[in-house]
């Protein structure tokens, strides 16, 4: 007889994310098991896994996998907003199309004041005494991501276009990093040096997001985080992919690439009072109404909670 998991919510998660789960550990585990436990539902931590996924497809039960595509039709997907406790669960494993991503930017009514002290909490929390030290250093920061040879259906042209037409907008020198969790084919490799080569202006560092943040003039990525933080620095970024933070960025496929390099060189965006409506968006678990909040969102999507 199939087993009954009409009732059931499992987590699909990495092996370490699995063990924090286990030990208890796991922020968003806990507060989501919480709030459908209350409503009478069980729990269950699995391993995202290839049968896993496979079995869940097939299966009545409700999913949360994290930073992927939601495994079945009762499926979402989590994943942190950019640091803090502040969430977003959604149907969507592509952060372009997450219902904030759609939303238009209204500032929340609040004092001025509240604003402000809410952003340099985050920023202080966030990156400490270096992102008050920003100054402009005549460089581009470039934070690369993966697929450096491949235009993806959420880009406007593949990475390696994209040092190209920064080079070709710019007299300003590149700095790019590689993205820690990529690994890169040898025919990446091989691009970036003869781009290096040809071009005296670009190289590759290994300097820290931080550090390249507070000396930068501004970012150009595809969609990195590193263009969500540059806002704690000051910096303002363009982003040549979609992404759900795109509200106060000069996006090369909404502008152009003439026109969003003029932009990102214009007046600086109020990113303290899009921080504070973009995070108001997400769900804080460290908040007294998380629960509810939580609850809220699940039901959005229908579920028994």
């Amino acid at each position: 007889m199939p087993e009954n998991t009409s009732d059931v919510l499992r987590f699909y998660l990495t092996k370490d994310g699995l063990n924090r789960a286990e030990e208890g550990k796991h922020v968003i585990v806990n507060a989501v098991g919480a709030a459908v436990r209350q409503a009478g539902m069980r729990v269950e931590l699995m391993r995202n896994t290839a049968q896993a996924r496979d079995r869940a497809a097939r299966s009545p039960e409700y999913s949360l996998v994290h930073m992927e595509a939601p495994l079945n039709g009762r499926g979402l997907t989590f994943r942190n907003c950019y640091g803090g406790p502040f969430w977003q669960i959604d149907q969507s494993g592509a952060r372009w199309n997450w219902e904030v991503a759609r939303a238009q930017f209204k500032p929340i009514d609040a004092p001025r004041a509240e604003v402000d002290t809410f952003f340099t909490n985050w920023r202080e929390k966030l990156h400490g005494n270096i992102a008050t030290q920003f100054s402009k250093q005549g460089y581009i920061y470039m934070p690369l991501q993966g697929k450096l040879l491949t235009c993806r259906s959420f880009q406007c042209c593949s990475p390696i276009e994209m040092i190209e037409t920064t080079l070709q907008q710019l007299n300003l020198p590149i700095v790019a990093t590689l993205h820690p969790n990529e690994s890169y084919s040898q025919s990446e490799i091989d691009a970036l040096e003869q781009l290096a080569h040809r071009h005296s202006r670009f190289r590759l560092s290994e300097m820290p997001m931080a550090k390249a943040l507070a000396g930068c003039d501004f970012v150009v990525t595809q969609n990195s985080s590193a263009a969500f933080h540059a806002g704690f620095f000051s910096k303002a970024s363009v982003l040549f992919a979609q992404v759900d933070f795109h509200h106060i960025t000069a996006n090369v496929a909404d502008l152009g690439a003439a026109a969003a390099f003029d932009a990102v060189q214009g007046g600086l965006p109020d990113f303290a009072t899009y921080l504070h409506w973009y995070w108001h968006q997400a769900i804080n678990i460290e908040a007294s109404d998380s629960q509810t909040r939580i609850c809220h969102r699940l039901r959005h999507f229908g579920w028994p909670v």
